[in-house]
């Protein structure tokens, strides 16, 4: 019988068989801490993906592989594999990117150095598969939120003590999108967020995945808000809006205007190389035309039953 290992590499994987290959083995081929790979295939029905990860798990006694019976989503995906983990660490790793060589010894050698870190990152190289453009993403070591406004961190290249998620509650399963930013904040409210200033994992962007959707992008900008708004209720030492209300709380947004920027910034950034006109048109768009509540009322009603809530809090 293996022993406990010191790291967990967590996945969830849906469809995405292009490539499946390389990332899989990009963590594998990590050398150094001893580690488990947990893998989550939220129902896939893409049979190349479903033999591919079946191939990986017979083959190596480090690939655990879960299967969910019914698709359900990134982040319950997310908490079911990071609920699997028996690591001291717990190290992301997005289906289909590319985590570099000596990343995983690189952030456990951070974190023996660093005890009152909780969470540690590294420099993103993104690959923009539809366009062919890569380049490594900026970063801005000198911001006070360490990654949550300065945009340090993205989300596979992240490293956190277990111990640590386990604290402040995990990923929270309201947030279909932004549950990183969401449970950054968090982390960081309890421990020290590091960073490597080193390129250590690739980032892949396909032409399914949220940059490449308008409605996705809105989706992850509402979401977003909603992390910041639970935060800032946190730090005045007033009730986190969505412990209190759950999924209600998508209607607590009344800051249009700094929504409407989040949302003008996230069709900027998904669309720069070909649709920047997109984003320049949502930027005129006056603040109260673009309702946060309204929005959120949609978006609420359009995902709630994939989200599987049976009722809201009275």
């Amino acid at each position: 019988m293996q022993g406990i290992p010191e790291i967990s590499v967590v996945s969830s994987w849906y469809n995405r068989s292009h490539d499946l290959e390389n990332s899989v083995e990009s963590v594998l081929g990590q050398v150094g801490p001893t580690l488990e790979y947990i893998i989550v295939d939220d129902a896939s029905d893409e049979d190349a993906t479903i033999v591919g990860l079946e191939q990986f798990a017979q083959s190596d006694p480090r690939v655990r592989l879960l299967r969910n019976d019914r698709n359900l989503g990134f982040t319950r995906s997310m908490i079911r594999a990071v609920g699997e983990a028996r690591g001291a660490y717990v190290a992301v790793h997005d289906a289909g990117d590319i985590s570099l060589p000596g990343r995983l010894a690189a952030q456990v050698d951070f974190f023996e150095r660093h005890p009152e870190h909780v969470m540690c990152g590294t420099r993103v190289r993104n690959h923009d598969l539809r366009s062919g453009v890569s380049d490594v993403l900026p970063t801005n070591v000198d911001s006070p939120f360490k990654g949550i406004e300065g945009q340090i961190f993205t989300h596979g290249e992240v490293m956190f003590r277990r111990e640590a998620y386990e604290q402040v509650g995990g990923y929270r399963d309201l947030f279909y999108y932004s549950q990183d930013t969401d449970l950054w904040r968090r982390l960081g409210e309890i421990g020290k967020l590091g960073h490597l200033d080193e390129v250590l994992y690739e980032r892949r962007i396909f032409e399914e995945g949220v940059e490449g959707n308008v409605r996705k992008l809105v989706a992850q900008a509402i979401f977003g808000n909603l992390a910041r708004i639970s935060a800032e209720a946190r730090r005045a030492g007033q009730p986190d809006p969505i412990e209190r209300y759950h999924a209600l709380a998508l209607l607590q947004q009344d800051d249009a205007e700094r929504f409407r920027d989040r949302a003008y910034d996230s069709f900027r950034h998904g669309f720069r190389h070909d649709q920047d006109a997109l984003g320049d048109a949502i930027a005129q768009v006056p603040a109260g035309l673009l309702s946060t509540k309204v929005l959120a009322a949609y978006l609420l009603l359009r995902i709630g039953r994939k989200l599987g809530f049976k009722h809201f809090p009275k």
